[in-house]
């Protein structure tokens, strides 16, 4: 048995997760090449273009990270309420504090969930004068925000056991405005690889603290409705958002959209200050820690 903080144990699960889905990836695109390469196609398998390799090796790098995620030590919840999908939303009309931090987290992650489509829309695009290739855009899009998001994750998963809530997702913030904002006002080369490592080391304290935020706020027994809440409304923005994006890039260049975005974030964090600095007054919670055997 172990005592681990909460945060720490999912930061460590989250990194194995990545490299377990990296490594299978990588292993499966490099046979499909060669399987490709030996059949007599060296043009297909050295740009690996064909979508049912990709999509395969997609599918087989889930299916294991499936199991890993299987694998995590869980328990089943016992339900306290009858079975009305959206009993839990009484949560955000009692729980002030709660709906608060919803509210922020609402404006902040439309802003991001906004911006994201864009991104491969701002580099490859013609009309917006980047034009970038296929590869540049690969490693600006995923491959170095993502590299930066692995490599920061236990970071912030150390900070999120230290940390005031409201601070951190304030900190966590700033580096979101700051990507976005360097990521579609820059047309250079350097300017656009700082955004994304900026971006991506944001995502990786955002990871951690969506996944966990709750446990700060929520009973004991109330968590997995509270965390209900939060994901319910993840999934209005993640649907609603982009549609919105692509609907202002008719009436607003991608530069404003990107102040725009970080307009939101910076009003997201304004709700979170009065909190923060009550904390630093003196109310701070002690981070909650459970046991769990590895």
């Amino acid at each position: 048995m172990l005592f681990r903080s909460r945060a720490r144990y999912f930061s460590d699960r989250l990194i194995g997760f990545t490299l377990t889905l990296l490594f299978i990836s990588l292993g499966l695109g490099l046979s499909v090449a060669a399987s490709l390469a030996w059949v007599g196609e060296p043009d297909l398998a050295g740009s690996l273009t064909s979508h049912a390799a990709i999509g395969l090796c997609a599918l087989v790098a889930f299916g294991v990270g499936a199991l890993a995620l299987h694998a995590i030590p869980s328990r089943p919840l016992r339900s306290l309420e009858g079975a009305h999908p959206f009993h839990a939303l009484r949560f955000v009309r009692e729980d002030r504090l709660f709906r608060q931090a919803l509210i922020a987290w609402m404006l902040m992650g439309f802003a991001n969930l906004m911006m994201l489509p864009l991104g491969v829309e701002s580099l490859a695009n013609e009309k917006h004068g980047l034009a970038r290739s296929a590869d540049q855009i690969a490693m600006l899009t995923v491959v170095i925000p993502n590299v930066a998001r692995l490599c920061l994750s236990p970071v912030w998963g150390w900070l999120f056991d230290r940390m005031n809530f409201f601070a951190l997702r304030a900190t966590l913030n700033v580096g979101f405005a700051l990507g976005i904002l360097g990521f579609f006002t820059s047309d250079s080369t350097p300017g656009l690889v700082a955004s994304a490592i900026i971006y991506g080391v944001s995502n990786a304290g955002g990871d951690v603290a969506w996944g966990l935020w709750v446990t700060k706020f929520a009973p004991a027994d109330r968590v997995a409705d509270y965390m209900s809440v939060h994901t319910f409304l993840t999934g209005v923005r993640g649907v609603i958002a982009p549609f919105a994006a692509f609907q202002a890039i008719r009436h607003w260049s991608l530069a404003a959209l990107g102040w725009i975005s970080a307009a939101f974030i910076v009003a997201a964090s304004l709700l979170l200050l009065p909190e923060a600095l009550r904390s630093v007054r003196g109310r701070k919670a002690e981070p909650p820690t459970e046991e769990i055997q590895d």
